[in-house]
Protein backbone atom coordinates (compact mmCIF):
# COMPACT_ATOMS: atom_id res chain seq x y z
CA UNK A 1 0.00 0.00 0.00
CA UNK A 2 1.32 3.44 -0.92
CA UNK A 3 1.46 6.00 1.87
CA UNK A 4 2.34 9.66 1.55
CA UNK A 5 4.98 11.17 3.75
CA UNK A 6 4.19 14.45 5.46
CA UNK A 7 6.73 16.21 3.27
CA UNK A 8 5.12 14.99 0.02
CA UNK A 9 1.65 15.73 1.39
CA UNK A 10 2.60 19.30 2.24
CA UNK A 11 4.28 19.79 -1.14
CA UNK A 12 1.19 18.44 -2.94
CA UNK A 13 -1.08 20.70 -0.89
CA UNK A 14 1.01 23.73 -1.82
CA UNK A 15 0.97 22.70 -5.49
CA UNK A 16 -2.83 22.38 -5.49
CA UNK A 17 -3.05 25.75 -3.77
CA UNK A 18 -0.91 27.34 -6.48
CA UNK A 19 -3.08 25.81 -9.22
CA UNK A 20 -6.26 27.15 -7.63
CA UNK A 21 -4.97 30.66 -6.97
CA UNK A 22 -6.08 33.68 -8.97
CA UNK A 23 -2.98 35.88 -8.96
CA UNK A 24 -4.71 38.89 -10.49
CA UNK A 25 -7.11 39.20 -7.55
CA UNK A 26 -4.89 37.47 -4.98
CA UNK A 27 -7.66 34.96 -4.20
CA UNK A 28 -7.34 31.25 -3.60
CA UNK A 29 -9.82 28.40 -3.24
CA UNK A 30 -7.71 26.20 -0.98
CA UNK A 31 -5.32 27.12 1.79
CA UNK A 32 -2.33 24.75 1.57
CA UNK A 33 -1.45 24.59 5.25
CA UNK A 34 -5.09 24.13 6.28
CA UNK A 35 -5.55 21.40 3.67
CA UNK A 36 -2.44 19.64 4.97
CA UNK A 37 -3.76 19.71 8.56
CA UNK A 38 -7.25 18.61 7.49
CA UNK A 39 -5.84 15.61 5.63
CA UNK A 40 -3.74 14.60 8.62
CA UNK A 41 -6.76 14.88 10.94
CA UNK A 42 -9.05 12.95 8.64
CA UNK A 43 -6.37 10.30 8.12
CA UNK A 44 -6.10 9.76 11.88
CA UNK A 45 -9.87 9.43 12.13
CA UNK A 46 -10.13 6.84 9.37
CA UNK A 47 -7.18 4.86 10.70
CA UNK A 48 -8.88 4.61 14.10
CA UNK A 49 -12.26 3.55 12.64
CA UNK A 50 -11.87 0.74 10.14
CA UNK A 51 -14.57 -1.09 8.25
CA UNK A 52 -14.41 -4.59 6.85
CA UNK A 53 -15.05 -3.39 3.30
CA UNK A 54 -12.30 -0.76 3.32
CA UNK A 55 -14.57 1.71 1.54
CA UNK A 56 -13.03 4.67 3.37
CA UNK A 57 -10.27 4.69 0.78
CA UNK A 58 -12.52 6.14 -1.91
CA UNK A 59 -12.88 9.91 -2.41
CA UNK A 60 -16.64 9.70 -2.93
CA UNK A 61 -17.07 7.90 0.38
CA UNK A 62 -14.98 10.50 2.21
CA UNK A 63 -16.91 13.40 0.67
CA UNK A 64 -20.24 11.75 1.53
CA UNK A 65 -18.99 11.17 5.06
CA UNK A 66 -18.07 14.86 5.43
CA UNK A 67 -21.52 15.98 4.24
CA UNK A 68 -23.51 13.38 6.18
CA UNK A 69 -21.60 14.06 9.39
CA UNK A 70 -22.04 17.81 8.86
CA UNK A 71 -18.29 18.38 9.00
CA UNK A 72 -18.13 20.75 6.05
CA UNK A 73 -17.05 23.66 8.24
CA UNK A 74 -14.36 21.44 9.78
CA UNK A 75 -12.97 20.18 6.45
CA UNK A 76 -13.71 22.90 3.85
CA UNK A 77 -10.46 22.49 1.91
CA UNK A 78 -10.75 18.71 1.65
CA UNK A 79 -14.32 19.01 0.43
CA UNK A 80 -13.27 21.44 -2.33
CA UNK A 81 -10.35 19.22 -3.35
CA UNK A 82 -12.55 16.11 -3.41
CA UNK A 83 -15.25 17.85 -5.45
CA UNK A 84 -12.61 18.78 -8.01
CA UNK A 85 -11.17 15.28 -7.99
CA UNK A 86 -14.56 13.68 -8.50
CA UNK A 87 -15.71 15.99 -11.29
CA UNK A 88 -12.61 16.37 -13.44
CA UNK A 89 -12.38 12.80 -14.76
CA UNK A 90 -16.08 12.83 -15.58
CA UNK A 91 -15.83 16.06 -17.53
CA UNK A 92 -12.89 14.80 -19.58
CA UNK A 93 -14.57 11.47 -20.33
CA UNK A 94 -17.89 13.07 -21.18
CA UNK A 95 -16.13 15.43 -23.60
CA UNK A 96 -14.49 12.53 -25.38
CA UNK A 97 -17.76 10.61 -25.52
CA UNK A 98 -19.57 13.67 -26.87
CA UNK A 99 -17.14 14.12 -29.75
CA UNK A 100 -17.11 10.44 -30.67
CA UNK A 101 -20.94 10.33 -30.68
CA UNK A 102 -21.07 13.56 -32.67
CA UNK A 103 -18.76 12.04 -35.26
CA UNK A 104 -21.12 9.07 -35.59
CA UNK A 105 -24.27 11.19 -35.79
CA UNK A 106 -23.04 13.87 -38.17
CA UNK A 107 -21.31 12.04 -40.96
CA UNK A 108 -21.05 12.72 -44.68
CA UNK A 109 -24.62 11.55 -45.34
CA UNK A 110 -26.09 13.83 -42.68
CA UNK A 111 -24.02 16.92 -43.28
CA UNK A 112 -27.01 19.23 -43.83
CA UNK A 113 -28.64 18.56 -40.46
CA UNK A 114 -29.85 21.63 -38.54
CA UNK A 115 -28.30 22.50 -35.18
CA UNK A 116 -31.42 21.81 -33.08
CA UNK A 117 -31.83 18.32 -34.49
CA UNK A 118 -28.12 17.61 -34.06
CA UNK A 119 -28.26 18.74 -30.41
CA UNK A 120 -31.29 16.55 -29.70
CA UNK A 121 -29.81 13.47 -31.36
CA UNK A 122 -26.50 14.01 -29.57
CA UNK A 123 -28.17 14.17 -26.16
CA UNK A 124 -30.13 10.99 -26.90
CA UNK A 125 -26.96 9.20 -28.02
CA UNK A 126 -24.80 10.40 -25.12
CA UNK A 127 -27.39 9.85 -22.39
CA UNK A 128 -28.47 6.48 -23.76
CA UNK A 129 -28.65 4.83 -20.33
CA UNK A 130 -31.12 7.47 -19.12
CA UNK A 131 -33.09 7.10 -22.34
CA UNK A 132 -33.34 3.33 -21.86
CA UNK A 133 -34.78 3.77 -18.37
CA UNK A 134 -37.69 5.92 -19.61
CA UNK A 135 -41.10 4.47 -20.29
CA UNK A 136 -41.60 5.70 -23.84
CA UNK A 137 -45.22 4.59 -24.20
CA UNK A 138 -46.19 6.55 -21.11
CA UNK A 139 -44.27 9.64 -22.30
CA UNK A 140 -45.93 9.46 -25.72
CA UNK A 141 -49.38 9.26 -24.14
CA UNK A 142 -48.63 12.25 -21.88
CA UNK A 143 -47.22 14.24 -24.77
CA UNK A 144 -50.14 13.49 -27.05
CA UNK A 145 -52.64 14.38 -24.31
CA UNK A 146 -50.95 17.76 -23.76
CA UNK A 147 -50.51 18.52 -27.44
CA UNK A 148 -53.94 17.39 -28.56
CA UNK A 149 -55.22 19.75 -31.23
CA UNK A 150 -58.75 18.61 -31.42
CA UNK A 151 -61.27 21.08 -32.75
CA UNK A 152 -64.90 20.64 -31.88
CA UNK A 153 -67.17 21.44 -34.82
CA UNK A 154 -70.83 22.22 -34.22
Amino acid sequence: MFTLTNKILLKSSKHLNSLLTDDSRNEFDIDASDLYEEIKTLKIYFESTSTSEGSQQYPKFILEFIFQSQLLSTFPNISIALKLLLTLPVSVASGEISFSKLKIIKNYLRSTMLQDRLNDLSIIAIENDIMDSLYLEELIKDFSAKKARKTIFL
